[in-house]
């Protein structure tokens, strides 16, 4: 499970470095990065989408529906290699689509890591979430 939040640079050539909490986690296995939202990015692990696709197959929805979600979500993702380094390249088209600034913010949430313009991250922040626990 991904958990916790840091914030970091995206640089000129779009790279950005992933933050080690969720490296250590990650451990070398394939990764992902989907702009299927409008307003961030995720980077899951291959095997995550694996399962996100084998719930939407199992769905009792019809044909067509089904196709028309995993042609959005397979359509919009690309695989993305972490480097020695750890870090991972993102796609321009993808920088623009969630667009991010030099400024990011990874979260960690459940099964994913979340990637955002710290802007819009802040922003998105800013209302009582209501949070009862």
């Amino acid at each position: 499970m991904f958990l916790g939040k840091t914030t970091c640079k995206l640089d000129a050539k779009g790279r950005l470095i992933v933050y080690s909490k969720f490296r250590e986690q990650i451990n070398e296995q394939p990764l992902i990065i989907s702009r299927i939202h409008d307003d961030h990015l995720i980077l899951l692990l291959e095997s995550e989408l694996s399962s996100v696709i084998e719930k939407i197959e199992a769905e009792d929805r019809p044909r067509k529906e089904k196709e028309d979600i995993l042609r959005y979500l397979c359509g919009n993702s690309e695989y993305v290699n972490m480097d020695s380094q750890g870090r991972i390249t993102i796609p321009k088209i993808f920088i623009e689509h969630a667009q991010l600034s030099n400024k990011v913010v990874q979260v960690g949430k459940e099964n994913k890591i979340e990637i955002w313009d710290e802007t819009r991250w802040s922003e998105s922040q800013n209302g009582n979430i209501g949070i009862k626990i």
